[in-house]
């Protein structure tokens, strides 16, 4: 399921400015327009855009981790978290033993979201 960006988000995820976000609104970027000036991104119609024109999301950070987790609504969420904590751990922005609690925290919030308990 894809997600549902701010401009904000997307300045954040690509590491552009505002202007940046606005020239490719004017460029065609594809986009959901709900009032005068209220934009919102489709994340799955924006990342093949971007790529086709040279742009490329930043690696993940710790902060982008956090976010995700607090938006997790469904097991794909929870994959897309785990990948995430993966890429964090293997550029060394993360210890193993902090990689391992997120792991088990992630595994938890999969079990809630199947309706288990353990």
């Amino acid at each position: 399921m894809s997600r549902i960006l701010t401009p904000l988000q997307v300045e954040r995820a690509f590491g552009v400015g505002r202007l940046v976000v606005e020239k490719w609104l004017e460029l065609g970027c594809p986009c959901i327009r709900l009032r005068d000036r209220l934009v919102l991104f489709d994340e799955d119609d924006l990342v093949p855009w971007c790529a086709r024109r040279g742009f490329h999301r930043l690696p993940p950070s710790p902060d982008d981790l956090a976010e995700r987790i607090r938006e997790i609504r469904t097991l794909d969420d929870v994959l897309d978290c785990v990948d995430i904590v993966d890429l964090i751990l293997s550029r060394g922005g993360f210890s193993r033993s902090r990689a391992y609690a997120l792991h088990e925290c992630l595994q938890t919030a999969r079990e809630n979201l199947l309706g288990r308990d353990t």
